[in-house]
């Protein structure tokens, strides 16, 4: 459970426990302040979630990393 935390500390703590990492490709999305209660490890429905709230666009391109965007760059 995180509350009012930066996005960055949130995908450092949700990445302790993922083998597949997030990584936030926009310098300004990692100061983006949540709150909200995310599963350890389970990465892929934090990254849903960041996207069903147009808070970030996600590149499932890497095997390795889903990488966010902010969607105000597009």
């Amino acid at each position: 459970m995180f509350e009012d935390r930066p996005l960055s500390a949130i995908v450092e703590e949700l990445n302790r426990y993922s083998t597949r990492k997030v990584r936030i490709a926009d310098p300004t999305l990692a100061t983006t302040r949540l709150s909200g209660r995310f599963k350890s490890g389970d990465v892929a429905g934090f990254v849903a979630t960041l996207e069903a709230y147009g808070l970030a666009r996600a590149d499932h391109s890497s095997p390795e990393a889903i990488a966010l965007h902010s969607v105000a760059s597009e």
